[in-house]
């Protein structure tokens, strides 16, 4: 059960801190987000300057996202063959 929630942004970096209590034991998580993407108030200007760039920053998103996943996924992969090995190694 969260005893307590913070969320709090900073540019385009957001932390989240949650803060649990289980019976004897308390848990405390940090994560952060960061957005790759410009603010609004930026891509507005950028809008002003070349007409094209939004197509091509989203594209630059994408492609940075696509990324990402492709990684986390080769982590958990990873991550999932070592237990798998470990737990037939324990048999």
């Amino acid at each position: 059960m969260p005893l307590k929630k913070n969320l709090s942004m900073s540019g385009n970096k957001r932390a989240k801190n949650k803060l649990s209590k289980s019976h004897a034991v308390t848990t405390i998580e940090q994560s952060y987000e960061e957005s790759i993407l410009p603010s609004a108030d930026e891509l507005e200007k950028l809008q002003m300057l070349d007409n094209s760039i939004l197509p091509w920053i989203k594209d630059r998103t994408d492609s940075e996202q696509n990324h990402r996943h492709g990684v986390d996924r080769a982590q958990v992969k990873i991550i999932s063959d070592n237990n798998r090995r470990v737990l037939y190694q324990r048999f």
